[in-house]
C-alpha cells in the first residue's frame, strides 16, 4: 500500500514559516544580585529539549500582524497535472498570536481557504491545516497535520504526518 503523499500546503509550511524568522534579541544581562539568587535557589527542572520550540513560536509570534510572500521549493521541478499551487502567488499572515496557538491564513493566488494552526503541545508543536469553503463550512480534508517528534530548532521543526491525517487521506483518496 503506497503511504500518502503530503499536499504542498504542507510542504511549504517549513519554508514559508521559515522564511519569516529572524535573529533573536541578545539577552539583557541579570544584575549581579540576581544571577547570585538564582545559583542559590532550588529551580525545578528544565526539560531543556521542548526550549527550541518555544523560541521557534515566539520567532513566528514576534511577526504577529504581518504578510510574507512565498514559494514552493519543494517540487521542483513543479508536478504535473492540476496543482492548485503552481504559478500562484503564496501569502503567509501571521495572526491569532495567542501564548500556546498561533493562526496563521494562507492565502494561494485568490484562494483564502487555508490556515495553519500551530499549538504548544505538552510534548512539543503540533500543525495542523484548517481548510473551509467561501461559507465557511469544513472542507474534506480539514485539520490534517501532525505533531513534532523531534525538538527541533528556533528556526525549523518537522511534523511528521498522524495517523488521523493518513486516514483523512486514504478516505478521501488522497
Amino acid at each position: 500500500m503506497k503511504t500518502p503523499t503530503l499536499p504542498a500546503s504542507l510542504l511549504a509550511t517549513a519554508v514559508l514559516l521559515a522564511a519569516c524568522s529572524q535573529q533573536p534579541a541578545a539577552p539583557t544581562a541579570e544584575a549581579p544580585q540576581a544571577a547570585a539568587a538564582a545559583e542559590t535557589a532550588e529551580t525545578p527542572a528544565v526539560d531543556t529539549a521542548m526550549q527550541p520550540v518555544d523560541a521557534f513560536m515566539d520567532r513566528i509570534r514576534s511577526h504577529c500582524g504581518q504578510a510574507f510572500a512565498g514559494r514552493i521549493v519543494a517540487d521542483e521541478p513543479p508536478p504535473e497535472g492540476d496543482d492548485p499551487f503552481t504559478g500562484k502567488a503564496l501569502v503567509m499572515h501571521v495572526r491569532g498570536c495567542e501564548v500556546d496557538e498561533l493562526r496563521i491564513p494562507f492565502h494561494v493566488g485568490e484562494d483564502r481557504s487555508r490556515t495553519w494552526i500551530l499549538t504548544r503541545t505538552e510534548a512539543g508543536l503540533r500543525l495542523k491545516h484548517d481548510h473551509r469553503h467561501e461559507d465557511g463550512t469544513p472542507d474534506a480534508t480539514t485539520m490534517y497535520g501532525g505533531d513534532t517528534a523531534a525538538p527541533g530548532s528556533e528556526v525549523r521543526q518537522e511534523f511528521p504526518v498522524d495517523a488521523e491525517s493518513i486516514a483523512l487521506f486514504e478516505a478521501e483518496g488522497r
